[in-house]
This record gives C-alpha cells, sequence and structure tokens, in this order.
C-alpha cells in the first residue's frame, strides 16, 4: 500500500492500526523493516524511465526525464588553506559519468525513488506493504507459526526476485523483523526469517518513525524516551537559570519608560553601591538627557546618543524630542545561516528581552551560542560575565 499525499504519522498510524487489527482477529502477526543500502545511489536509470514508460510517462517527457538523469559528470575538488583560510592549493580528480542513482537536493529525487520501488506491492502478494520515503514495511499475518513460517518464505523470495530485477541491495545487518502479540499472550512467537541464507535480527523493541514501539504494542519505551528528552531541556532551563547574570537580569527588566524612581530601585538590587547619574546639557544649556533616555554612556560611537531623533532628524535635540524614545530592530542575521530573525518573530525566536536601538535596521552577527550584543556592537559573552562597557545598554540581544 503506498500512502500518498501522507507524512510519517499518517504511515505510522496506519501501520498500528494494521497490526492491532490482525491481533484482534486472534491471528500473529510478523513486521519486516527493510533498510536499503544508498537507495537513492544505486537507481539504475535505464530501469527507471522503462517504468515511467509503464506508468504513461511516454514521448518527450520520458526524454526530458532521460536528459535531467543521464550525461551528469561527478569530480572531487579538495581546497588546501592555511590558518588564515587563504587558498594554497587546489586539487581536482578526473571527471566521470555517472550511470545510476538520482540527482538529490531537490524535490524530484524522492519522487522519482517513489515511482521506482511503486511497483513492489504488485509484486509481493503474501503481505502488506506500507511505503514512506525510503522506508519500506511489510506485514505478514497468520493463524498459526506453521502457516506464518510458509508465509514468511514466500514472501521473502518474492522480495529478494524483485530487488534482483530492480538491482537494490538491501542492507541486511539494519534489517529488523518484530513478532507481535496481544496483551494476553505472554510469549510470541520467533519464526525464522530467512534473507540470503541470512537469518534476520529479531527485536522487541525498535523505533519506528519517530515512536519507539515494542512487541505488545505498548507506549511504556517511548513514554520513557520522551520523558528523558524533556528531562534535558529541564535541565538546560535550570542551567539557564543560573547562568544568567546581573546585566541580562537588568535587561530583561529593563524598560525606557519606567520611572526615574523604579529603574533606580532596580539598579540597587542588582548593583551593590547604587548608580550615578549623568546629565547632559548642549552647548546652549539645554538639558539633552534627563534619565529617561534609552542610554546615557556619552560614546561618541553610542547610537543611542548620537543617532539622529526621529522627529527633528538631529543628532542632539532638545529634551523634549529625546524624552521615551523607543525603537524596535528591524531583523538579525545569523551568521552561518540563511535565515533573518524579523520584528514580528521576536518572541518566538530570541526569547522575552526587550531590544532597542536605531530607527533603522540593526544587523548583528552571531559568533557563539552565548554571545549578546550591546548598542557599540562590542560582543560580550553571558556564559562568561563580560562586562558591559556603557552604564544603561539600550540594546541587548541574546540570540
Amino acid at each position: 500500500m503506498v500512502l500518498e499525499k501522507r507524512n510519517q504519522l499518517t504511515a505510522s498510524q496506519t501501520f498500528i492500526e494494521s497490526i492491532q487489527e490482525a491481533l484482534d482477529k486472534g491471528l500473529h502477526a510478523i513486521e519486516l523493516f527493510f533498510d536499503l543500502s544508498k537507495a537513492y545511489d544505486v537507481i539504475n536509470h535505464d530501469l527507471l524511465l522503462d517504468k515511467l514508460n509503464s506508468y504513461g510517462i511516454r514521448g518527450i517527457t520520458n526524454l526530458w526525464f532521460k536528459s535531467y538523469l543521464t550525461q551528469r559528470v561527478q569530480f572531487v575538488e579538495i581546497n588546501q588553506t592555511d590558518y588564515n583560510n587563504a587558498e594554497q592549493n587546489r586539487y581536482i580528480s578526473s571527471s566521470r559519468e555517472g550511470r545510476h542513482g538520482i540527482p538529490q537536493g531537490s524535490g524530484l529525487g524522492p519522487l522519482l525513488y517513489l515511482l521506482f520501488i511503486n511497483d513492489l506491492p504488485l509484486n509481493i502478494r503474501g503481505a502488506k506493504v506500507v511505503l514512506c520515503a525510503d522506508d519500506t514495511n511489510l506485514l505478514i499475518t497468520g493463524k498459526d507459526e506453521c502457516v506464518l513460517q510458509h508465509k514468511i518464505t514466500k514472501v521473502m523470495r518474492e522480495v529478494e526476485t524483485w530487488l534482483q530485477k530492480s538491482n537494490l541491495i538491501i542492507n541486511t545487518e539494519k534489517t529488523i523483523a518484530m513478532s507481535f502479540h496481544s496483551k494476553q499472550m505472554r510469549l510470541p512467537l520467533r519464526p525464522k526469517v530467512i534473507f540470503k541464507n541470512l537469518e534476520v535480527v529479531c527485536k522487541s523493541e525498535l523505533r519506528f518513525f519517530g515512536f519507539s514501539i515494542t512487541e505488545n504494542l505498548k507506549w511504556d519505551a517511548h513514554t520513557r524516551a520522551l520523558s528523558s528528552k524533556l528531562c534535558k531541556v529541564k535541565v538546560l532551563t535550570a542551567l539557564k537559570k543560573l547562568s544568567m547574570n546581573d546585566n541580562m537580569k537588568f535587561m530583561e527588566n529593563f524598560d525606557p519608560e519606567r520611572s526615574n524612581r523604579e529603574r533606580r530601585k532596580l539598579t540597587r538590587k542588582i548593583y551593590s553601591g547604587g548608580r550615578k547619574q549623568t546629565n547632559l546639557y548642549d552647548e546652549k544649556g539645554v538639558l539633552v538627557t534627563l534619565g529617561k533616555d534609552l542610554c546615557d554612556c556619552l560614546d561618541e560611537t553610542c547610537p543611542g546618543c548620537h543617532f539622529p531623533c526621529p522627529k527633528c532628524l538631529s543628532c542632539k535635540c532638545g529634551h523634549e524630542c529625546r524624552q521615551n524614545r523607543k525603537w524596535m530592530y528591524d531583523s538579525i542575521e545569523i551568521e552561518g545561516k540563511e535565515e533573518v530573525i524579523r520584528n514580528k518573530d521576536l518572541n518566538d525566536q530570541v526569547g522575552a528581552v526587550w531590544l532597542y536601538s536605531a530607527p533603522r535596521t540593526l544587523v548583528l552577527t552571531m559568533l557563539c551560542c552565548c554571545s549578546v550584543f550591546c548598542h557599540h556592537g562590542q560582543l560580550m559573552c553571558g556564559t562568561h560575565n563580560r562586562a558591559i562597557t556603557c552604564s544603561r545598554p539600550y540594546s541587548l540581544a541574546a540570540v
């Protein structure tokens, strides 16, 4: 049975329901989990084109697939670099034309593979076949051990014949059999599964489409595995709380709309000795910052102090324009990754940390997994507790 327009969850549901239905009828069930060795790399182009022709893909369309598969040249290139990533030597092997395999990396590769193995259920008559992606599973049922053993022997011969015609190879070491039984049956049947004079290993527990299944179809093993993963997440959450330094605690509670009294009270709880407040006046004696600005570090490169005001476009306007200035960053670009974290995804991607920046796109670069950034663009590591250079940073991103 080929599952069309389905996912792994649907395949696992169909698999479990088929076994449960057989057990409800009083039958014994044996499931065979096949693993094909290098499935995408050993497919014969001529056989694939013949199967496409039998499916009705003929004429120009078949020729298009032929041009897509054939006359592909492969070679190996090795670049030798020094410690500064400067290229020193370059080695290129001789090229060869690939006569087998499906090009990977596109949606057409898995589709062609499924079309290639689509005739497997038609050649297996004594078992129920479930195909999903590159996973091939066979369910064999029988009333007693003799009938079940006879069906298994017949099915394995049919599978071997189909594999020889399709030029595919099964990895016998990773091919597994499992005998399912009801809760009332204490000892399941253990029939021998022989493939090419080798006995297939029969296990009582294995992973299937992300689930841990057992021979009695209980969820104890899956629950234990899931609980173990959740415990690791809980431990990481606890470690994150322990690694929170004073600067991160301050920024989590930082809001430029807070009153000076609330912010000074919060600062005294975090830092010992209190904090010195700086008032800045321009050349005419007009007060520029009154403690309500986003930053008062007075650094010439600080965007919070020297970027133009969004209202009057002045670099240093009066305090009436600079009070309660609040800017949200637009995006963060992570080095080594293609995605860009947008402002709308802030709570999901970055965390519940307030971020403020100049009224323009602020691009931050991720250097390590524990990095945070202040408005100067200087790297600070929350884990190693590096100091923040400004007294009240207005932009802090924990990525």
